[in-house]
């Protein structure tokens, strides 16, 4: 091609291609397009069936797709087989194609392949060149089949599609692995073509499938298909509508009950498949079970059930026979497999009908011959639900008439009445059993008896006692002989009279030994029978049988006249034969009409003994082509009983009824009658029975025609004979027109040959004697034999029996058969020890019945026992009976006890309850094992001082045994049981019960003395203890402290109560219990109401004298409310159920006649307080677990004034009741009032003698809303001193002061003994304006000498408090809110460390940390004092106490306010703005009247009217009267419910424009309590307490702390120009001379020492906080030397150090003596303004000359140098002896230390590292930075001045 480039590179060969490359080479199509960069293009260009020599060109093209210029550039193919144009740059344009040829020039028969690189703006891409071969090639679709899950068994089908992408035409083979399959296998696929494959999935087990079907096609190449599937076993729920189930065999239950014959019952069976994937399932019957003998049907047998889905089956019970129980059992199983999902049984029981008479004997007595009588008899229908046919079996020419013959009975209890018409006319005697055939039951037999008297003849009367007789004589075949006979056998002793007159034989067999020839081999059956159900049948088929009784015998009992032609003859006749089987001459009469077709002559005839008489009976039809039919009735007696003055009583003798059918017709040749009728059933099917057994059913023939019919029943095989194994009666009969019959059919098999055989007949009913009218009766019977399931194949194997004892094995035999049977065990009498029961019994069908061996060994070792289980069908026979061989294997061994643990702590176990403990006992033997457990209970600690309660514990056992309270138990051998024991402590006490056995009989007598140890039990009793841990006050009751509150609740007293035993009293009832008689009862006392008639309590003594106060702050009405939370927790080791009860919670609503109608004025305040919930708790009631707790808030509404009173109780469950007052006080404004929680005030105990006697506190809280001054009765306490020798026992050292609204005030009190007795004080306190408290204090003063005190239990109470209470929505929370520092020596101190955490996730906090007395600040030093912290962070604080002045019990309350950074920013934000409003509104005016614009938008007024509505208004509101009158106040209406959008919009924007002018309010600070506790002590008092010196080493004597405990022990009421004696005179000059002489020394009072201190304070805070001076600090160090710094300060002598230093220790001396002068840095009462000084602490010590004394340096001129050497000496010792340096030194290491562990703590250092060798370099950004910024940045916030603390404490 022109414009071609060919590239040589000889070193490149074509490329040999695998067949996976060449698979991925595909012809040049639309879809192989590609897309870079806007152009689109191809992304391969093949080149096939070509030939080598050949050139083959193809055209690639590159359009632009984009929106812009795109640049494109390419390089020619690496090898000459492909060519193309030379490259150059282009530039295509927005929708430009570019074409480019590709030239193909092949050499030889061979793959080749290159590429085609492109540069698409710069970009190289890449497209495939290559010539291919022609290949065989193929595609699938899909590549991957996932038939996901798939029932075992069952079949999962996908289908796929291959697809010939080659170039020659291939053929297919399949290989694939089970459970696998692909259909077709094999295949010739052409070309383009493309074949459909299913494959199939049938997983045969549960597991997960991963196949691989290989597809062989061309030169054997293989293409592969991935196959997945999970087989899974089906989950399907097979239940029943009503969810019956077989808890023994787990079958589903289908139960129908009890049904009658011929109906129909439906249920459902419900399958549910809970499987992700479809499930087949087929329901199939048992085995061996004949389709035809099923009466269960189901309406779908197979099918498939949907993942998730259900079917409902409906199963119908339609029984064939009457009186059959039916039980059946299906399967439901997969469809293609045998996995069976459940066993559905199926029951039932098919009720025949129960038709019923209310007489089986009616006797006629004696009636004249052709006279009538008649009796009434009903019939009626007992069963429910079902409707039955009757037909009673009796002639119609008989002596007994009956009105009905037949009916229908429907079954709802209705009766048919039926008239008998008795007629004789012959005399004798009339005994009669008359059938009554019903449907699907036995026939009724009625027994008619009758006597005819006449002129002729005069038979005996028979009555009941004759029939009774006679029936005796029939069944001793004694009725064959006539009373003349019978009367001389009687005479010569051969026969006897029984009791009742009948005669019977004697004992010797042989004296009648000639009629034993004329016995059948039958007994006979004689009416009535006890079974109807079965014997009538027997009676029914008595002839067929031979065993009914009778006196002759008749050669025929049923005759045919077929096909009387009348064209012949009008009479035929037949010949019936009669024969006496008796010994005497019998009498034959016929009964028949005159009129009657038929004829019997003749009609009356005696026989001879012995003899026969012959009969005719004559047919003479008067009517062609009919049918004609009679029942001939007759009787036959003997002819002796004529006369009853001749008979005797044992020799009346009942005659007998005989009946003879006749039937005959007139049809012509060729003439047929055509029978219109129907049986009820057209199959007869007969339920199983076994051998020798007969079984009935009855058949009802309807003739639904106009025309009478007959029938006769054939065998299918002979027609003129019936079936061998069913018998029809009556075979052959008479049909009237609309009328039917009942024919009753036995089945009686003759021999088996199998297990079980199934008999089929079909029986052919002959109609009007015509072949073409046949029916077709099918008659279906089963006979079985006796199956049994025996398991072991027989060898069953008793349990192992130790000797004494005795095992019971349970044996499980199924039966197999449909039929019940019996059986009977036959076991080998010499062997005595086992047995079996039951020994015989009845198996229902398909029944699994369970015996019992029981196995009692005499002798140790093992016995083998052969046993025999007969079993049968039906009545047993000698060859119907089964015999099963079974074999019983049983030994003998030794057994023994152990428990599985020999040791359990039972631990706590609550008095009053009971816990279970379940003892679990193996026997380690084979063998069953019977026991006795024995107790043996010890008390090892009795907390309880009562003596007589112990022993009774002692001897009462606390363990029971639940299941058996007497221990004893048997346990199977190698088994564990679990023994119940409950355990129920009596006192709090530790118990140990020790648990032993014996072994015992079967008779539970011992086997041995010895008794065996089983285990040991122990038991601890306690009670429910619950103690509140700590309580907080929030809202109005914030600002007090946690020792305040503590008093205020008396949390110590409750807690003591708490851990009281609790009363018999308080234990009897529980929470919640209706205790209105005892609680109300102590409540009412606790109201201090009395009785009226002075009758006792009906309650026991309490141990709780009075109620416990919860008491709350007073504050004004309408304020916040006051709200304590407090922590109670769960002390004991039991879970407690807890309750506050209300007044009302404890009141039961009252009778009406109980009502006084009055309320008491306690009862009217109780209602008011809870109606208006003016106290509320919550949670009131709860459940603690086990060292668990609960915050309980307890809130008091300050809404009413004055103080309010609500009894409660908090209840423990099954622990202490404790009664309650809830007290809260509500002032008004303006009111004062001082808050006293308690009048008697118990001082510490304090030691006589004491150097220093401590300073102890009482708090006074203003609740009112003025300030109070109060005054101590000083004049009190003088009289006390006055009484005690002038000694200052009580002294008050704060004897007045004034007490802030709503803050507290701490007096000071020093109680100093002279007697080691208890004092009591009352103290009485003046208050401005209100009346005067009286306060009682109480005192101990102990000898340490003769008790053993330790003063650190005086803490105790602020100790208790363990644990902390922190509230969820707080925004900070302290590590640690108690401190006690505990006794400390004065002039030392005492810090420890906590951390205050943020506790908000988003906002960060700022705090400030306040004291509350402003007297303690000098005694505690907190750091960092403000601050600000960060979300989720906390920041270390140190507490520093320093044990100062004298000697004291502190207990000092820091706060600490916490303020939300984001809501100040806020408020800041909303006040900046609200000022700048105030400042616009002050620079400008408005000129607003709403009023006048409204009147002029209304229209009403004018100018001048509102102007003089306006004087008239002025004037009147002026000169009226009527504005001393109060008016009414405003009618108030919600005008928001009916305004409109713009009204609303003005109101929004009025009440927004009135909260621009309202001035923000700060946020209320969130305040926290640190609560610090400790006691100073003189140093040798110290030292008299801790003997220990190495507490001493803990701390550091820093006599520059100082302070003067003086001035607080001693009354300060000596002047100040008092002289004191201990001040030396050359001192009194000295201060004199420094008065006067510059260069003396200087001495201040308190006061100056107070100015001096407040001056430089103030001083040096304002040049830290003066920038200017700050800046300047910088550029003064680096300011260079003034020329003033060469003068030096001369030193000073040695005599003159010497004198300093005399003077110095002089001063010190003067210290510890003179009480009127105190050190200046001593009185630095502001937290805040102490940490800064604390930075110049050195400064200011080292400007202060020990002591507070101020010495002035006197210059001097310089010694030698060797001189000033000794004195640098001099002075070094000097410092290090002054207690200035000392507590500089110890400044430093405290602030270095903690400068350690701040940083630490910030983690810019780790405390546990090892030490490094090479210093690191210092990070780039410390934390210690962020802190310093922190610490600076907050020093510059703005904190306002706390709304509840004192101020003073602020710098």
């Amino acid at each position: 091609m022109p414009g071609l480039i060919r590239l040589k590179q000889p070193g490149l060969s074509p490329v040999q291609l695998t067949n996976d490359t060449t698979q991925t080479l595909i012809y040049r199509n639309p879809n192989a397009r590609i897309t870079w960069d806007g152009i689109e293009t191809y992304k391969r260009c093949i080149f096939r069936n070509w030939i080598p020599g050949e050139e083959y060109t193809e055209v690639l093209t590159f359009k632009n797709l984009s929106g812009k210029n795109v640049t494109f550039t390419y390089e020619v193919p690496k090898t000459q087989y492909f060519q193309t144009i030379y490259p150059r740059r282009l530039t295509l344009s927005q929708g430009v194609t570019f074409s480019l040829p590709i030239q193909f020039s092949p050499l030889e028969k061979i793959a080749y392949i290159d590429e085609l690189v492109v540069y698409i703006n710069q970009t190289p891409r890449r497209i495939a060149l290559a010539g291919l071969l022609p290949q065989y090639r193929l595609s699938l679709e899909p590549k991957e089949l996932d038939f996901g899950y798939c029932a075992i068994q069952d079949i999962q089908i996908r289908s796929f599609k291959l697809r010939n992408t080659g170039d020659l035409e291939t053929s297919i083979e399949w290989h694939t692995s089970e459970p696998f399959s692909i259909e077709p296998r094999d295949c010739i696929l052409p070309v383009g073509g493309m074949q459909a494959f299913t494959c199939s999935f049938q997983p045969q087990w549960a597991l997960i499938y991963v196949g691989t079907a290989s597809c062989i096609y061309g030169n054997q190449s293989v293409c592969e298909l991935r196959l997945h599937g999970v087989g899974k076993f089906p989950h399907v729920i097979v239940r029943s509508d009503d969810g019956a189930m077989n808890e023994n065999t787990g079958n589903t239950l289908i139960c129908f009950g009890d049904m009658p014959i011929n109906g129909l019952l439906k249920r459902e069976l419900i399958l549910i498949n809970q499987s992700t994937f479809r499930v087949p399932f087929r329901i199939e019957s048992l085995p061996g079970v004949a389709k035809f003998d099923s009466a269960f049907r189901f309406g779908k047998t197979e099918g498939i059930i949907e993942a998730g889905k259900r079917q409902t089956i409906p199963v119908k019970f339609q029984p064939k026979t009457c009186e059959q129980y039916y039980r059946d059992f299906f399967n439901v199983s997969t469809q293609q497999g045998n996995l069976v999902t459940a066993v559905v049984e199926c029951s039932g029981k098919a009720m025949g009908n129960i038709i019923k008479i209310n007489y089986q004997k009616i006797t006629f007595g004696q009636v004249l011959a052709n006279s009538k009588t008649s009796r009434i008899i009903e019939i009626y229908n007992s069963q429910a639900g079902s409707s039955a046919r009757f037909q009673i079996y009796t002639s119609a020419d008989s002596p007994f008439h009956f009105a009905i013959e037949n009916g229908t009975l429907i079954g709802d209890g209705s009766k048919l009445s039926i008239i008998i018409t008795f007629t004789p006319q012959y005399p004798m005697g009339y005994y009669k059993i008359v059938p009554i055939l019903i449907e699907h039951q036995s026939p009724i037999l009625l027994e008619l008896i009758g006597t005819c008297h006449s002129d002729t003849g005069k038979p005996p009367v028979l009555n009941d006692r004759f029939i009774s007789n006679f029936k005796q004589q029939v069944s001793r075949h004694l009725a064959l002989y006539p009373f003349e006979i019978l009367g001389d056998y009687l005479k010569r002793g051969r026969l006897v009279l029984d009791g009742h007159g009948s005669i019977m034989e004697t004992e010797d067999t042989s004296l009648i030994n000639d009629i034993k020839f004329i016995k059948d081999e039958h007994d006979y059956i004689i009416p009535p029978l006890s079974n109807p159900l079965k014997e009538n049948y027997l009676y029914w088929f008595s002839n067929e049988d031979n065993t009914r009784f009778e006196y002759v015998t008749l050669s025929e009992t049923s005759f045919i006249f077929d096909q009387c032609s009348l064209d012949s003859t009008s009479e035929w006749q037949q010949s019936l034969t009669i024969t006496n089987l008796t010994r005497g001459k019998l009498t034959f009469v016929w009964f028949t009409a005159d009129s009657s077709v038929f004829s019997i002559s003749p009609i009356e005839a005696e026989i001879l003994p012995l003899k026969s008489t012959a009969f005719r009976v004559i047919f003479r039809p008067t009517v062609v082509d009919t049918f004609y039919t009679k029942h001939f009735e007759g009787y036959v007696f003997y002819k002796n009983q004529r006369d009853f003055t001749l008979v005797p009583d044992y020799g009346v003798m009942a005659p007998v009824q005989l009946d003879l059918n006749c039937v005959g017709n007139t049809l012509r040749v060729n003439h047929e009658i055509l029978p219109i009728c129907q049986f009820d059933r057209d199959v007869l099917i007969f339920p199983p029975i076994g051998d020798q057994t007969s079984i009935y059913q009855t058949l009802t023939l309807t003739n639904n025609g106009t025309t009478p019919i007959i029938y006769r029943f054939l065998s299918s095989n002979d027609e003129q004979t019936p079936a061998n194994y069913f018998t029809f009666k009556p075979s052959r009969g008479y049909v009237k027109p609309g009328d039917y019959t009942i024919i009753i059919v036995r089945y009686k098999p003759i021999q088996t040959n199998g297990n079980n055989e199934i008999y089929q007949e079909r029986i052919i009913v002959r109609l009007n004697e015509r072949d073409k009218f046949d029916k077709v009766l099918n008659v279906f019977a089963t006979q079985e034999k006796a199956r049994l399931l025996i398991p072991n194949d027989g060898h069953i194997h008793a349990l192992t029996t130790c000797i004494g004892l005795s095992s019971e094995t349970r044996l499980q035999l199924k039966s197999l058969t449909r039929s019940q049977l019996e059986f009977n065990w036959t076991l080998d009498h010499n062997i005595s020890s086992i047995r079996v029961e039951p020994m015989n019994g009845y198996f229902k069908p398909y029944e699994e019945k369970d015996f019992t061996i029981t196995y009692k060994p005499k002798d140790e070792g093992k016995i083998s026992m052969p046993a025999k289980l007969n079993c049968w069908v039906g009545d047993r026979t000698k060859q119907g009976a089964e015999i099963y061989h079974i074999t019983i294997h049983a030994s003998t061994r030794d057994g023994y006890l152990r428990a599985s643990e020999l040791h359990r702590d039972m631990g706590p176990i609550a008095l009053g309850t009971s816990a279970t403990y379940d003892l679990y006992i193996t026997n380690g033997g084979d063998c069953l094992l019977r026991y006795r457990i024995y107790t043996k209970q010890t008390v090892l600690e009795n907390k309880r001082k009562d003596n007589d309660y112990s022993m009774e514990s002692e001897e009462v056992s606390i363990l029971e045994f639940i299941s058996n309270p007497n221990g004893l138990g048997e346990v199977d051998g190698k088994a564990k049981i679990c023994v119940p024991c409950r355990i129920h402590p009596f006192s709090r006490s530790y118990y140990q019960i020790e648990l032993s056995y014996e072994l015992l009989d079967d008779n539970n007598q011992r086997l041995s003395d010895h008794q065996h140890h089983l285990c040991t039990l122990t038991v601890h009793g306690v009670y429910p203890h619950l103690a509140f841990m700590d309580i907080l006050g929030t809202q109005q009751s914030a600002p007090l402290s946690k020792n305040l509150l503590s008093k205020a609740f008396n949390i110590a007293k409750i807690n003591t109560l708490l851990a009281k035993e609790p009363t018999a009293d308080e234990l009897t009832y529980a929470i919640n219990s209706p205790r209105e008689d005892i609680c109300s009862t102590k409540v009412n006392k606790y109201r201090k109401t009395k009785l009226e008639n002075g009758a006792p309590s009906p309650l026991p003594p309490l141990e709780q004298p009075e109620a416990i106060i919860f008491n709350f702050n007073a504050a004004p009405i309408n304020s916040a409310p006051s709200e304590v939370h407090l922590l109670l927790e769960n002390c004991s080791d039991l879970d407690t159920t807890w309750s506050f009860l209300f007044p009302k919670d404890l009141q039961c609503e009252l009778e009406y006649w109980a009502r006084t109608g009055d309320f008491t004025e306690d009862e009217l305040n109780e209602m008011k307080l809870q109606d208006n919930k003016i106290f509320s708790i919550n949670p009131k009631k709860g459940t603690l677990k086990k060292g668990s707790n609960v915050t309980i808030t307890i809130t008091y509404k300050h809404i009413f004034a004055g103080q309010h009173t609500l009894p409660a109780i908090f209840k423990v469950g099954r622990g202490r009741q404790i009664m309650l007052n809830l007290v809260g006080i509500s002032v008004e404004p303006g009111e004062r009032y001082v808050q006293f929680y308690s009048t008697i005030h118990h001082l510490l105990p304090v030691e006589l003698g004491a150097q220093g006697a401590p300073v102890q506190q009482y708090e006074l809280w203003n609740g009112g809303t003025v300030p109070i001054h109060f005054q101590v009765d000083m004049s009190q306490l003088e009289q006390i001193s006055s009484s005690n020798y002038g000694f200052w026992v009580l002294d008050c050292l704060t004897p007045e002061g004034t007490i802030v609204p709503n803050k507290s005030f701490v007096t000071q009190w020093v109680f100093n003994p002279l007697e080691a007795r208890e004092y009591v004080f009352n103290i009485k306190i003046d208050l401005e304006n209100c009346d005067p408290a009286l306060i009682t204090f109480t005192g101990h003063g102990f000898d340490k000498r003769d008790v053993d005190s330790d003063v650190s239990k005086s803490l105790v109470d602020n100790n208790e408090m363990t644990k902390q209470l922190n509230l969820d929505d707080r925004l900070a929370s302290l590590t640690i809110d108690r401190i006690n520092f505990g006794n400390l020596p004065l002039f030392t101190k005492r810090r420890h460390i906590t951390f205050l955490k943020n506790r908000s996730n988003k906002d960060s906090i700022s705090f400030i940390w306040h004291v509350t007395n402003p007297e303690q600040v000098r005694h505690i030093r907190i750091q960092p004092v403000r601050g600000k912290i960060q979300p989720r962070q906390s920041l270390p604080i140190k507490v520093t106490f320093m044990a100062i002045e004298a000697p004291a019990f502190h207990d000092i309350d820091l706060v600490c306010e916490i303020y939300n950074e984001t809501t100040l920013e806020q408020y800041n934000l909303d006040l900046k703005r609200w000022e700048t409003n105030i400042q616009k509104k002050w620079e400008s005016f408005e000129i607003s009247d709403d009023e006048y614009k409204e009147c002029l938008r209304s229209g009403t007024l004018d100018d001048n009217e509102k102007q003089q509505s306006s004087t008239v208004q002025t004037q009147f509101h002026q000169g009226s009267t009527l504005q001393m009158c109060k008016t009414l106040p405003p009618v108030l209406v919600n005008y928001e419910l009916d305004e409109s959008n713009v009204d609303r919009t003005r109101r929004l924007r009025a009440n927004a424009k009135r909260q621009e002018n309202t001035r923000p309010q700060m946020p209320i600070p969130e305040l926290l309590h640190l609560a610090f506790t400790a006691r100073t002590l003189v140093y040798n008092e110290y030292l008299d307490l801790c003997p220990d010196t190495s507490e001493l080493q803990k701390f550091f004597v820093d006599t520059c702390l100082g302070g003067d405990y003086g001035s607080k022990t001693s009354k300060r009421r000596s002047k100040k120009n008092e002289y004191d004696p201990l001040m030396s005179d050359e001192d009194n000059d000295e201060e004199v001379e420094l008065t006067t002489n510059n260069n003396s020394r200087i001495t201040v009072n308190e006061e100056e020492a107070d100015l001096l201190r407040n001056t430089l304070s103030d001083l040096l805070r304002n040049l830290l906080s003066d920038r200017v001076f700050a800046d300047t600090l910088p550029d003064m160090i680096a300011e260079t030397i003034p020329y003033f710094s060469q003068l030096k300060y001369t030193q000073t002598p040695r005599n003159i150090e010497q004198q300093r230093r005399s003077q110095e220790s002089h001063l010190l001396k003067d210290y510890q003596t003179n009480p009127d002068e105190v050190p200046m840095h001593l009185h630095d009462r502001s937290l805040a303004s102490s940490s800064t000084d604390r930075e110049h602490l050195a400064i200011n010590r080292s400007e202060l000359i020990p002591k507070a004394k101020i010495t002035k340096r006197i210059p001097s001129t310089p010694s030698s140098m060797s001189e000033f050497d000794q004195q640098n000496l001099d002075d070094n010792e000097h410092l290090k002896n002054n207690p200035n340096i000392t507590a500089l030194t110890e400044d430093v290491l405290e602030n270095t230390l903690w400068n350690i562990l701040q940083e630490a703590y910030h983690s810019e250092f780790s405390l546990t590292a090892r030490p490094r060798l090479i210093a690191l370099p210092p990070k780039r950004q410390s934390s210690s930075l962020t802190r310093a910024n922190l610490q600076g940045s907050s020093n510059q916030f703005i904190f306002p001045s706390p709304p509840l603390i004192l101020t003073e404490s602020f710098d």
